[in-house]
């Protein structure tokens, strides 16, 4: 049984299901037989008794009969008021002896191991001189007595099984039916595994049953899936692009140190660059680091209550004095605003979105930073006047290692594209969101919401 396919497991569980269904109906059918039929017997046999009697008249003190004293199978005979018979016979098999007579009664006897039913009814004639009293005594063998529900009965017992035979047939074409999207879900899985190709999938959409929802639950999930290893695979690239450079960068100052340079002046330059690249490449694994731990802690993040004001206020003095630039950074910060939050993630979104208005922004430009707490979430702006982002771009920014068209001046100062992509990995992670808008030449505002 436990190597059996679930078809056919299911298909034997309605098979045994049917026929203990079917024993309990013929066996009810048969116990309630014998009462059904006993019932249908005793009022028939009541009515052609009640029938005859309607029947009779009375004649020049004769009782005139004039039908048929035998019917369906009961037998009846007429009796004068002293109890001698008048018309009619019984069964053979019927004793007559030491019955008495009761009007209305139905009386049941056994007779040599034969039932018998016997009902009697005390009739009143009179004609226009006469008046007189008659019996009449109707018997039928129980055993010999009309049956419908015998008949029933075995019409039941011979058609039961061939609708347990059907149900096993239709059950087994319904749960074959039922379980192909099964088939192809194991094909789809198969040939995922097998090939690498995360691109195929079941495609059962017109179907709405449990299957088909299981099928449209793993289409979406191959659809995760590949996202997640295209991501992967870009991430990938491009972090072997990122390094690549100042590594060709630092070989090639090594060669030109080692072969060309003969001054200490030579030399010195060239550590410098070295020095530089090195510093870029150690940024660039710090970051990949800190994205790798956020995947990892994503379900173990303990919020703590802080002062998010004096959190706000301490980023924005820490990135003056980091920049001094000549771009003039200005706070609004709402004084005691306390939240629950992972301050050293919130301050790193703070950081790399007052570094990211820095690196864009333009000489002598102006950076407003402002925090503020409604009733039901707390709000953090980054407003620049910088370089602006096109609207074709903006969607594009929160990616890993992007870096737009124009950003070359701040990447010489170290902008790798990720910093953006932290900070939307730390909204998603506070239940918050990031928002841009942007204009070309005028100026970008990042906002950030996020729950009281």
């Amino acid at each position: 049984m436990r190597h059996l396919s679930i078809k056919l497991k299911v298909t034997l569980w309605y098979t045994f299901l049917m026929i203990v269904v079917v024993s309990a109906v013929l066996g009810f059918m048969y116990l309630i037989s014998s009462s059904v039929i006993e019932k249908d017997v005793k009022k028939e046999l009541e009515a052609v008794v009640d029938s005859i009697g309607g029947s009779l008249r009375l004649d020049d003190d004769q009782v005139i009969i004039s039908v048929n004293l035998v019917q369906n199978g009961i037998y009846t005979v007429v009796y004068k008021e002293n109890l001698n018979p008048i018309q009619g016979f019984f069964p053979l098999e019927y004793d007559n002896t030491d019955i008495d007579f009761k009007s209305d009664v139905l009386q049941t006897i056994k007779i040599n191991g034969l039932n018998f039913y016997v009902y009697d009814r005390k009739v009143s004639l009179q004609d226009e001189e006469d008046r007189t009293n008659v019996w009449i005594r109707g018997v039928v063998a129980a055993d010999t007595a009309p049956n419908l529900m015998k008949n029933l009965f075995e019409t039941a017992l011979m058609t039961l099984p061939f609708l347990v035979l059907l149900a096993a047939i239709g059950g087994y074409l319904i749960s074959r039916q039922a379980f192909k999207p099964i088939d192809r879900l194991m094909k789809a899985a198969n040939e995922i595994s097998d090939g690498k190709d995360l691109s195929k999938r079941i495609g059962l959409e017109n179907s709405k049953d449990e299957i088909g929802r299981l099928a449209s639950t793993f289409d979406r999930m191959f659809n995760r899936l590949e996202n997640s290893f295209e991501a992967e695979k870009q991430f990938t690239s491009d972090a072997s692009h990122e390094l690549r450079t100042p590594i060709t960068v630092i070989l090639a100052q090594s060669e030109l140190a080692q072969s060309s340079a003969k001054t200490l002046e030579d030399h010195q330059e060239a550590l410098g660059v070295i020095h530089r690249q090195a510093l870029k490449i150690s940024h660039l694994i710090s970051q990949l680091l800190a994205f790798a731990r956020l995947d990892q802690d994503r379900g173990k993040l303990e919020f703590t209550q802080i002062d998010l004001s004096d959190l706000a206020q301490s980023v924005c003095d820490e990135q003056k004095e980091a920049w001094a630039s000549s771009i003039t950074l200005s706070s609004e910060i709402q004084a005691n605003v306390s939240t629950q939050g992972d301050p050293v993630l919130l301050n790193r979104l703070m950081s790399n979105l007052i570094e990211n208005a820095y690196q864009y922004g333009r000489e002598n430009g102006h950076i407003k930073v402002s925090l503020t707490q409604t009733q039901k979430e707390n709000i953090f702006k980054v407003e620049d006047d910088g370089i602006g982002i096109s609207k074709q771009e903006q969607e594009k920014i929160f990616q890993r290692f992007y870096q737009v068209s124009n950003s070359r001046t701040a990447n010489e100062r170290g902008s790798m594209g990720l910093g953006l992509a932290m900070v939307q990995k730390i909204a998603l992670l506070h239940k918050g969101s990031i928002k841009v808008k942007s204009t070309i030449n005028k100026g970008s505002s990042f906002i950030f919401r996020f729950p009281k």
